[in-house]
């Protein structure tokens, strides 16, 4: 997965760099072909955005697995999450509590960039300008 989105973004950022040189005329191109490398490079943007998902799932998995290990933890020392007096657990619970967090902003962000990239890689889209600006004022968050 991690090979597959490094993929992307090395095939994204050569084009958004050519889109940009392009757009502010320090390389020649005509209108046509950097309109559709803008729409390529944000397409292999769009890749990675889908495949970070699946990594977010992943990740989420993962940290379920280790919140139900030191809930099991806890369990066996005879100890409940609230009243726990080890700092071992104690750190630990706030580590996972801080990925949690971390984990569910960083879907937040991606959701918001996802309907941007497809908004940006079709020619014609529906999408209203309203939507980019609340999708992209989350993203920026």
């Amino acid at each position: 997965l991690n090979r597959l989105q490094n993929g992307a973004n090395l095939l994204y950022y050569p084009l958004e760099h050519i889109y940009w040189l392009a757009a502010h005329e320090v390389i020649p191109l005509s209108e046509e072909m950097k309109n559709k490398i803008g729409m390529w490079s944000t397409r292999f943007w769009a890749s990675y955005v889908v495949l970070y998902f699946a990594q977010l799932y992943i990740d989420n998995e993962e940290l379920k697995t280790r919140e139900c290990m030191l809930k099991s933890r806890a369990l066996e020392k005879g100890k409940s999450d609230a009243g726990s007096t080890d700092i071992t657990f104690t750190k630990d619970r706030l580590n996972l509590i801080e990925e949690r967090r971390s984990l569910f902003l960083n879907f937040l962000v991606n959701l918001s960039y996802f309907p941007l990239t497809i908004q940006w890689s079709l020619e014609n889209s529906t999408f209203p300008y309203i939507g980019v600006g609340i999708c992209g004022t989350i993203a920026a968050t």
